[in-house]
């Protein structure tokens, strides 16, 4: 696992978060879209 907090990433745990949350949103609506198709 990459460390995001350090250079060149240099996030907050916040941002890393935020980021992680958003791709698990994403991943779970495109499963949802592929499972209606």
């Amino acid at each position: 696992m990459i460390d995001l907090t350090t250079k060149p990433f240099n996030l907050s745990q916040n941002e890393i978060d935020y980021v992680l949350e958003q791709v698990k949103q994403m991943t779970t609506s495109e499963k949802l879209v592929n499972y209606s198709l």
